[in-house]
């Protein structure tokens, strides 16, 4: 059973605000600028490199798997494995609070380098 089942949020109006939505079965869409993913769309079992500044200097960069995400009272929480040390966690991120401040950003590489490349291309 998928988390979110467990986490019934108003889809109608979440998905018509454009803020959160499930994507079929496995992919989820989160319109947040923490989110580094082709359309905002991140996808269950996916490996994505996890950038996180916990005091606004240094940045930790970590490749975890995305096991699930659930959208509950105005947040967005994603709920991820380190694939080195094997520990879960979650992490969230607030999409109704106004004013959104990223301290950590989950970015999807094949993306972020079909991205770069495209903007070589279209410097020469």
């Amino acid at each position: 059973m998928k988390l979110q089942d467990q986490y019934p949020f108003d889809s109608a109006i979440v998905g018509l605000n454009g803020i959160y939505s499930t994507v079929g079965e496995n992919s989820f869409f989160i319109n947040s600028l923490c989110i580094v993913a082709e359309d905002h769309i991140i996808t269950r079992g996916q490996n994505y490199l996890l950038c996180v500044s916990p005091d606004g200097n240094d940045v930790e960069f970590n490749e975890v798997k995305l096991l699930d995400a659930f959208y509950y009272d105005t947040s967005v929480n994603l709920i991820v494995q380190d694939l080195l040390s094997g520990i879960k966690y979650t992490i969230t991120q607030c999409l109704e609070c106004g004013e959104i401040h990223c301290n950590w950003m989950l970015v999807d590489t094949n993306f972020l380098l079909k991205k770069v490349k495209g903007e070589e291309h279209a410097s020469k």
